[in-house]
Formats: C-alpha cells, structure tokens, sequence
C-alpha cells in the first residue's frame, strides 16, 4: 500500500471548496495572466525599455497599460488610421 495520496482521489473535494470547475477556471487564468504581467515587466526593464516605448513599437496606446498598474490583466488596444479603437 502506498503511502501518497493520488490528485484524482482529492481533486473534486479541492474543486468544490474553491467554488467550482468555473471558479478554478478564472483563477488559473487570473494567475497566468499576472505571471505573464511580470515578466513582460522584467524582460521590458532588462532591456531598458520604458511602457510607452514598447506601447510605441506594439502601436498601442501606452497609458492603457501605464494605467492598469497592480492588476492582473492588462486590455491592449490599438488605434488604426480611422481613430477607432481595436481590441488586441
């Protein structure tokens, strides 16, 4: 007999008390979505680059994401030669 105790045995305990498969969902996806934040952070200051130069050369509107500091999920949009707004 093992001494270890299988995921599959204990997921859908862990699942239900986090809310649901939907709840679960959304936080894998919030926590992806704040590491990838951070790194982008780290690879834009490694390379000397400020937001607004990177917005610059993404051709996106740099206080989108200049604004959204300490959230999780940044919304990038782009401007194209008409003025309107497109999401990215």
């Amino acid at each position: 007999m093992s001494s270890y105790t299988r995921w599959q045995d204990i997921r859908a305990e862990h699942v239900a008390r986090a809310g649901g498969e939907e709840a679960v969902q959304a936080g894998k996806e919030e926590m992806l979505a704040e590491v990838t934040g951070r790194r982008l952070a780290e690879l834009r200051r490694a390379r000397g680059l400020t937001q607004q130069e990177v917005a610059d050369r993404m051709g996106v509107r740099g206080g989108d994401a200049a604004s959204a500091r300490g959230r999780p999920v940044v919304a990038v949009g782009r401007e194209d030669g008409d003025g309107c707004r497109r999401d990215v």
